[in-house]
Parts: structure tokens; C-alpha cells; sequence
């Protein structure tokens, strides 16, 4: 049998275990991956590092691209659909990853007695935020929860640990909760886009001393209006994982962030690793 090529981000772990059969792969930084890399290619394997789109393939002769990571802002599905190229991704194989990672920065910046005392804003409520509401659930923290694309009204597995009566209609009915955080994808057209979701109106009506999470994507937060917000308001806690402009990220709002951290909140090996079977089994 005919081996397919591959070419794959160096930093997708169990790869080469889990193709040796039926293919032949090339590794390298997803940073670095040019045209010219994919000449003879099948098979293309990225992170959000590498922008998969018609300057990098509109000279290949590429069949599958599968990107190991929950999002795909980085991806141009329109082109790939119009060349037949065919896509996969990892929706919800870090999640529990992230929300350790929530849940690590709520518990570094209270006791046990202040937490019984606080309500959470849930902002999205897909594979991440469904799972951190289960989490907060258990530890019967109280909570609510924003998604406009989501109706709790209908059958879902979701609602076993959630129920109608978390919900807001409105983002703004969130802002006086005492810790926010963010999860949704990013994205900027449809009725719902999440591009500056938070802007700089939305920002200043964050709650006083309210504690504030985005480790979903950098723009879903309007950085700027962010820094100047944190200038002024000394009160703010925020804890973020992804930047606007990664990995070019604005240094004067950096040390303005009590918790700042290069978009690792999901980078546990196990969530990498279902990344990895998810990529795999669909091409």
C-alpha cells in the first residue's frame, strides 16, 4: 500500500504512533510552514499557530487538513469547501483542561468562605463552559449563564447539570457578577459575532472588584479599552490567557493582568492527545 504524506506542527504530540500504517510524516514548526513546504503533501496537521488559507494552499494538491485544537478562526473553511479539501478539528478535547485552569485562578483569588459568597458569569456555554458549570455546580458555587445560540429550553445532555433557570437573554444581565468568564469562539459575522464582545462600554460596567477570565480568544476582548479600563480601575482582577495579536501581544497590558499567562490554560497532555485520535480518525 501506498503510503499518503504528511506534514505536521512538530508540537502535535502521539502522531506518529497513530499514522505509521498509512502514512509518511514530516514535522516542523507550524510557525514556519510555507507553500512550499506542501508541494507533494496529502496530509497537513496544525495547531492555531499555523493560518490555513488560499496563500498557503492555492498551489497544492492537499486532500485533508485536520488542525488539533477547539477553534478554527485560523482556518478558511470557505476555501478549503471550495477546493474539496477536507477538514477536521477537536471541538472540546482540551476542555477539561480549561477548566482546571478557571477554576485554579478563582481559587487562588478567594478562600472557601468568600467563594460561597460569589456568583459566576458564564459567558458561552459549549464544551468548556457546560463542563465548568458542572464544576461550579458540584462545589455549589452559584452561577449563571449567557449564549445566545444555546436554548435550555430544548432536550440537551447538557442541562442534566444545568437548568433553564441559569440563563440570561442578555450579556449585560452578567455584568454585576462577581467573577466573569469567557468561552466562546471567535467569531465576526452571523447575528451573534464575538469580535470586541467585550468592548470598552461592556468592559466599564464590570462589577466592583470583579474578577474577570478570558481564555477563550484574545479579540473576543477589546485589549485596548482593556488596558486603559485596568489604568483606571485598580479594583479589576483579570486573568488572561489569549491575546489580541498573539504572539505579538501589547506589553503595556501585560503586567496590568494579575494572572497572564501565553494561551495555555488548555495545554494538558490527555487533552492534546484526544486532539491528536480526533485529527487522525478523520482523515
Amino acid at each position: 500500500m501506498t503510503k499518503l504524506s504528511i506534514l505536521a506542527d512538530e508540537n502535535i504530540p502521539g502522531l506518529e504512533p497513530a499514522c505509521a500504517d498509512w502514512g509518511n510524516i514530516v514535522t516542523m514548526s507550524g510557525r514556519d510552514i510555507k507553500a512550499s513546504d506542501l508541494v507533494g503533501i496529502d496530509i497537513l496537521f496544525v495547531r492555531s499557530v499555523t493560518q490555513v488559507n488560499a496563500e498557503l494552499l492555492s498551489n497544492t494538491d492537499l486532500k485533508f487538513v485536520g488542525s488539533a485544537t477547539i477553534g478554527v478562526d485560523h482556518i478558511d473553511l470557505d476555501y478549503l469547501a471550495s477546493r474539496g479539501i477536507g477538514f477536521a478539528h477537536a471541538p472540546g478535547s482540551n476542555a477539561n483542561g480549561v477548566v482546571d485552569y478557571v477554576m485554579s485562578v478563582i481559587l487562588d483569588h478567594y478562600d472557601n468562605a468568600r467563594i460561597e459568597q460569589l456568583t459566576v458569569a458564564i459567558v458561552g456555554y459549549g464544551n468548556v463552559g457546560s463542563r465548568l458549570a458542572r464544576c461550579l455546580r458540584h462545589f455549589s458555587i452559584a452561577h449563571v449563564i449567557y449564549d445566545p445560540l444555546f436554548t435550555p429550553s430544548s432536550a440537551n445532555k447538557k442541562l442534566i447539570d444545568a437548568s433553564p433557570n441559569d440563563f440570561v437573554e442578555s450579556i449585560d444581565d452578567l455584568l454585576n457578577c462577581d467573577i466573569t468568564s469567557v468561552h466562546v469562539p471567535l467569531t465576526t459575522e452571523g447575528d451573534c459575532p464575538t469580535y470586541h464582545l467585550f468592548d470598552a462600554i461592556r468592559l466599564s460596567q464590570l462589577s466592583q472588584n470583579a474578577l474577570f477570565i478570558n481564555s477563550s480568544r484574545g479579540p473576543v476582548v477589546d485589549n485596548a479599552a482593556l488596558k486603559a479600563l485596568l489604568i483606571k480601575r485598580s479594583d479589576l482582577t483579570v486573568a488572561l490567557d489569549v491575546w489580541e495579536g498573539e504572539p505579538n501581544i501589547d506589553l503595556e497590558l501585560y503586567p496590568l493582568c494579575d494572572t497572564a499567562t501565553p494561551h495555555i490554560a488548555g495545554y494538558s497532555l490527555d487533552g492534546k492527545l484526544r486532539g491528536t485520535s480526533a485529527i487522525v480518525s478523520a482523515a
